[in-house]
């Protein structure tokens, strides 16, 4: 039931066609024609599922290299700070290439900073606090005047 002075308005279609508001005007496509399109942009058969387990690998792919990337600098940044075991600490053949693999590693990290999802300031912070922490236990400060002198 309408009130007084108002109006309805209806849209009486013809059969086959499908009205399209837009702009302030309505145009009538045939349905042939929008089913045809919709067609062209629906996934596939099973491509839904195909593209969920895509989704939920590129997800793991993505946990794991952060983990497995922040693990590493934790655990050299560890070894430091432990002095644990001294040997690998104070190898000098060895020292030069841990801290181009770390650097490497974080640099990496911060390469793939939007594909996994990391904040490549706080990567550099934990890589530059292990490099520094590996190459200052290695003059052991504590244990001698001269490395105390050289840190």
């Amino acid at each position: 039931m309408l009130a007084t002075g108002e109006c309805e308005m209806r849209e009486v279609l013809r059969p086959g066609l499908e009205a399209e508001k837009g702009a302030g005007r309505v145009r009538f496509r045939p349905r042939m024609q929008l089913d045809i399109e919709a067609a062209a942009h629906a996934p596939p058969p099973g491509g839904l599922e195909r593209q969920q387990q895509h989704h939920s690998l590129g997800f793991v792919a993505r946990r794991t290299f952060k983990v497995c990337g922040v693990t590493f600098i934790g655990s050299i940044f560890l070894v430091a700070l432990l002095g644990w075991p001294q040997s690998l600490i104070d190898n000098e053949a060895f020292k030069p290439n841990l801290m181009s693999v770390l650097f490497l590693f974080g640099l990496v990290l911060v390469v793939l900073e939007d594909h996994i999802g990391i904040n490549k300031t706080a990567v550099m912070l934990m890589v530059s606090a292990a490099m520094w922490t590996f190459l200052a236990a290695g003059y052991h400060p504590y244990e001698s005047l001269q490395g105390h002198a050289t840190l």
